[in-house]
């Protein structure tokens, strides 16, 4: 996503050049993105707009101010993480809410990210961890001392979770 020209850049995977750019709705800032089934789902604050991979909108879900990462499970469900409301919420494909995740320490959730087990891992950046949930919003487990982690990308070739924290610097985690 490049807020500042509320775009979407397409750049290559072989050699990280730019393919193209499309443009996002004016009245959105696009922050967080995710690829599912050929489609874009970008988490937009106030909204989380979907469009398919050629740049064609499809559809706005209103949601909570401040959503800023979004992920998609494998069964479609759209999972998003509200940096005021201290929450992890997932709708369906409709809009409807399935569900919702708090804990007391989860503080400022921002980058979400799942495993091949549809396992989702979500940044803590006020509480310096990563909390581990089900696709259903159940808890599993939370890893601590990660500091300000902003964004996480799981690689499950290698069982690694690559982890940008505070904005500065990226860690990379041996999965367990």
């Amino acid at each position: 996503t490049v807020r500042n020209k509320n775009c979407i850049a397409v750049i290559s995977n072989e050699t990280f050049k730019l393919v193209r750019t499309f443009s996002v709705d004016e009245n959105y800032i696009p922050y967080g993105i995710c690829l599912w089934n050929d489609y874009l789902f970008i988490a937009c604050q106030t909204a989380i707009l979907k469009y398919n991979i050629h740049g064609r909108f499809i559809h706005c879900y209103p949601v909570d101010f401040n959503t800023l990462f979004v992920s998609v499970t494998k069964s479609g469900n759209i999972v998003y993480s509200n940096t005021v409301k201290n929450c992890v919420v997932a709708i369906d494909i409709r809009g409807d809410e399935i569900w919702k995740y708090t804990d007391s320490k989860l503080h400022s959730p921002h980058g979400i990210d799942q495993d091949g087990f549809d396992n989702l891992f979500v940044a803590s950046t006020k509480t310096n961890t990563v909390h581990i949930i089900s696709c259903d919003g159940a808890f599993i487990r939370i890893i601590e001392d990660i500091s300000k982690p902003i964004f996480m990308k799981i690689d499950e070739k290698s069982r690694t979770c690559c982890v940008c924290c505070n904005f500065r610097r990226i860690k990379v985690y041996r999965i367990e």
